[in-house]
């Protein structure tokens, strides 16, 4: 396995296994929050060794921090626009997105997103705040809803 951290051509060795056949997995230590980090591997065997693979680009990120409860701005008969504020804590990469849930009327965590998976009008607007969520449970007229908010960074 070799890394390189810089985008050159050139990578350092981190591993060989030529003693380990078996090893599939290796943690690598160090890497600081924030960077990006490029791997690429080589298999070795008694006929030599095989072309390097395909580069891989990894960030070096943990997840947001939790993100505080969305707030209501405003509703109206069929809607309600909600706001919420970015996390205290990216991760140490840039927030690509959020996501909103809601729970189906019953008091339940969170759990159905109101905005479909990968839908650029929330998860790919960074400095979005702000949604108009129009989609509820058939039965949640006089009843509480509850919502919660989720962010995402490069690394998910």
């Amino acid at each position: 396995m070799a890394l390189n951290t810089d985008g050159s051509d050139e990578y350092a060795l981190l591993l060989n296994a030529t003693q380990r056949p078996e090893q599939n997995e290796f943690h690598v230590k160090g890497l600081h929050t924030g960077r990006h980090y490029r791997f690429k591997l080589q298999a070795l065997n008694f006929n030599g060794a095989s072309a390097f693979s395909e580069v891989f680009t990894f960030n070096a990120c943990l997840a947001p921090s939790a993100q505080p409860a969305p707030y209501r701005i405003g509703t109206t008969t069929s809607s309600i626009t909600l706001g919420w504020n970015a996390p205290l804590d990216d991760g140490g990469c840039p927030i690509t997105g959020f996501a909103i849930y809601r729970d189906e009327a019953d008091l339940s965590d969170p759990s159905v997103e109101v905005n479909e998976d990968d839908d650029a009008a929330v998860r790919g607007i960074p400095t979005l705040r702000q949604l108009i969520v129009t989609s509820f449970p058939a039965d949640a007229e006089g009843k509480f809803v509850r919502f919660s908010a989720r962010a995402f960074n490069r690394e998910g």
